[in-house]
């Protein structure tokens, strides 16, 4: 394949005034020669007009060879008109023999010229072939990099209007491929719209929240401006923005441990001596009931203070996994009275699958989470309501769920909820550690607690344990 320049070089400007230049001067030679031999005009003039299309065609269409026997056949003719008629080779006849020299001259120069122009044609239209070809190529190539890309891709005018997104990006946000009159703005949470605006017809880099029909999707945004339009390229890190929250979360319950530890186990050497001394009183005014009765709110709340010591061990150290599996149906159904107990006027449906297999873990500490989940799901009812105790196989734990129609959380109180000391309740009636042993607990044993909750739609907390 010839570069554009060769093909520009054997069809351009000078040759062709070279080649007409030629055909004109042998014309004019003809014609004077044919003057000069008193032969008519019209018959000899028209047989060389007639005869130079005919090799023009036939070069045109079939190449060199074509023509050249084209002007061989013409010969004869020519021969018969311009020499014949005067039956000797005396000195008259030799301007019609020069002038069937020029003839075949200018027809030789014409299938040259012509043929190198015919094949530069060529050229030039496979050349264009071959351009077409590789636009298309290239065309669907990008076709196919704009489908099946995984990043977000998208076009948003000047005006801040989308006018395309790639199927990736319509997929994840849940629109059309083709949003037209919707602005990008409106894609975005509404807490992040002003970074796009502040990146508006610049170049850069800014993360935004996109909406989706699910939970928000952390996004990295890559825009550029050109022609009127921004182009942007976005890469989903939802995983990754997850992933460091729960090591930031980690870090933290760990942190929150180590102090809790230290201050549960200097409030545990104060208590001993609290509740001994409460009991020696106790025995001293066992006669004065207002005494007792005072003795006794003490003794209460040393009791509590004992319990919340025991919390914030359990948060500090690290759950300790009985290595005897047992049944999980059994010991469900033994605690479930004691929870029926503890919800008071609410309904516990309890639901356990036959069959479920045995996991590996400590009883005292499972009913002791089972029983911080009950004590929050009554805390969120009123009387009456209802609350579903379930057991079941999944793929390779078991699931025990608690749900319930309380009041629910709203997405910040339910991403905090398993945070040490952050309670919703009224000062003094939660401590903020329910969740945080439950997760501890889930976390030692190997599995995880997960929640789901809306407002007004109840809560529903599901341990996994594995089997």
């Amino acid at each position: 394949m010839e570069p554009p320049g060769k093909i520009e070089a054997a069809i351009g400007a000078r040759p062709a005034k070279w080649l007409f230049g030629l055909v004109v001067g042998m014309g004019v030679a003809t014609v004077a020669l044919l003057i000069r031999m008193k032969i008519p005009f019209v018959i000899a003039g028209s047989q060389a007009i007639f005869s130079y299309p005919a090799i023009i065609i036939a070069t045109l269409l079939y190449g060199a060879r074509a023509g050249s026997v084209a002007g061989i056949i013409c010969l004869p003719f020519l021969w018969y008109f311009v020499v014949a008629p005067r039956r000797s080779f005396a000195i008259e006849s030799w301007p019609a023999a020069i002038t069937l020299v020029m003839y075949v001259l200018v027809g030789a120069a014409l299938v040259w010229g012509i043929a190198r122009m015919r094949t530069s044609l060529r050229r030039h239209r496979a050349l264009v072939v071959d351009l077409e070809s590789e636009v298309g190529r290239r065309t669907a190539e990008r076709n196919q990099l704009w489908e099946r890309s995984r990043e977000l891709l998208a076009v948003v005018t000047a005006a801040g209007s989308v006018r395309i997104v790639n199927p990736a990006l319509a997929a994840l946000a849940g629109i059309d491929t083709t949003p037209m009159g919707r602005s990008f703005e409106s894609l975005l949470v509404a807490e992040d719209r002003h970074r796009f605006r502040s990146m508006s017809g610049q170049d850069g880099l800014f993360e935004a929240r996109l909406t989706t029909p699910d939970d928000p999707a952390w996004i990295s945004w890559s825009c550029t401006a050109g022609d009127g339009e921004t182009y942007l390229v976005g890469r989903d890190f939802t995983a990754e923005h997850h992933c460091a929250e729960q090591l930031r979360q980690s870090q933290k319950m760990e942190l929150v441990g180590q102090m809790a530890g230290g201050l549960a186990h200097d409030f545990g050497n104060l208590v001993p001596p609290i509740s001994m001394t409460l009991h020696l009183l106790g025995k001293r005014h066992a006669d004065d009931a207002r005494t007792r009765e005072l003795i006794g709110a003490a003794e209460e709340s040393v009791e509590r203070a004992a319990t919340l010591i025991k919390r914030l061990l359990a948060l500090s150290r690290p759950s300790s996994v009985d290595r005897e599996p047992k049944a999980i149906g059994p010991l469900l159904e033994e605690l479930a009275p004691l929870l029926r107990q503890v919800i008071g006027h609410r309904v516990l449906d309890l639901a356990i699958d036959a069959g479920l297999p045995p996991v590996r873990v400590d009883t005292n500490q499972l009913d002791m989470a089972l029983l911080n989940l009950v004590v929050n799901a009554r805390d969120a009812t009123t009387e009456g309501g209802w609350l579903r105790l379930t057991a079941s196989r999944g793929d390779g734990v078991v699931e025990i769920a608690l749900a319930d129609d309380g009041h629910g959380m709203d997405a910040d109180t339910l991403r905090r909820a398993t945070e040490p000391f952050y309670s919703t309740k009224a000062s003094g009636e939660g401590s903020g550690l329910g969740l945080p042993m439950v997760h501890n607990f889930a976390i030692a044993a190997g599995g995880k607690l997960s929640l789901r909750s809306s407002v007004a739609s109840g809560t529903c907390a599901t341990i996994s344990l594995p089997t």
